[in-house]
């Protein structure tokens, strides 16, 4: 196992022209069997039930739904500076972004323009945050 730095200044190490030793700062060691991250799994869970949804596979399908992710997390009191969220504030913003996007479509608003209007909710949201952040601050 090696070790690796965070934020911390440090030297090229003589054994592997890449990796750095650790000076000072916050270090972890790094395993060479290091567990597999499930996103992978959940995102073709995912894939699998939008294909079953739609009937069909399109290579851009999943195209801008990180907008909505985010949207969906910001919207559910999540800070994107860190430190500060819910996984019910989540699911909660995740139902309004739903409405959202559902509301967009009866109305016969084109796909374009909703991820305009996405962005916009997204930079209200950190607007709000950050105003409400310096009134606690103070």
């Amino acid at each position: 196992a090696s070790t690796s730095c965070i934020d911390a200044p440090s030297t090229p190490s003589n054994h592997h022209p890449t990796r750095h030793q650790p000076t000072e700062g916050k270090c972890t060691s790094i395993s060479p069997q290091s567990k597999p991250d499930s996103s992978g799994a959940f995102a073709a869970i995912a894939v699998t039930f939008l294909t079953a949804q739609i009937l069909s596979v399109d290579p851009l399908t999943g195209n801008l739904f990180e907008l909505d992710a985010i949207a969906a997390v910001v919207i559910g009191g999540a800070s994107l500076y860190g430190g500060r969220g819910s996984i019910a504030g989540t699911l909660i913003g995740v139902l309004i972004m739903v409405m959202i996007r559902n509301g967009l479509n009866l109305l016969g608003v084109s796909p374009f323009w909703q991820g305009s209007a996405i962005g916009a909710i997204i930079i209200f949201a950190l607007l709000v945050e950050s105003i409400l952040s310096r009134r606690s601050a103070s």
